[in-house]
């Protein structure tokens, strides 16, 4: 849990069908370690750099503010926010935007691949390092774009 100081991180899931994006922001299970809480934020698509960023910064104030069930149902927070049964479901046909902070390097924005599990792959080699500020919306807004045209489902 001391990790909480040095570490934030903020799951953006973009359903183009939709034309939503579903903000996720992460807290800390004692048995699973970080997983997503159970806070949705959600933004219309196409997206405003203003309010990207107020929900950006929202997000990562609330990362850690409650904490998940001990013994978490399948379901998932997005699962249960979106009335589906679990997490393939919930993210299916969905592509994965995760924004990090770390105490030494600052904000960076990594795309994802979707995987025939379910689950997304963090595409490092194309992530954008951003530094401790997210100030300029329009600096965000662009790596966020260009980190979903390279996130594939």
């Amino acid at each position: 849990m001391e990790d909480v100081k040095k570490y934030k991180q903020i799951d953006l899931y973009f359903d183009e069908k939709k034309q939503m994006v579903y903000i996720l922001p992460i807290g800390w299970h004692s048995m699973l370690g970080i997983v997503e809480i159970g806070i949705v934020e959600h933004l219309n698509l196409p997206l405003d750099s203003s309010i990207l960023l107020n929900k950006v910064n929202l997000c990562f104030d609330l990362c850690y503010s409650i904490s998940p069930p001990m013994y978490p149902a399948k379901e998932s927070p997005l699962a249960n926010f979106l009335g589906v049964r679990n997490y393939r479901e919930a993210t299916k046909n969905k592509k994965l935007v995760v924004i990090t902070w770390e105490l030494e390097k600052g904000y960076i924005v990594y795309p994802h691949s979707k995987e025939r599990s379910g689950g997304y792959n963090r595409l490092e080699q194309f992530g954008h390092l951003l530094g401790n500020n997210l100030n300029n919306g329009f600096d965000l807004l662009s790596v966020v774009i260009d980190s979903i045209n390279k996130s594939s489902i």
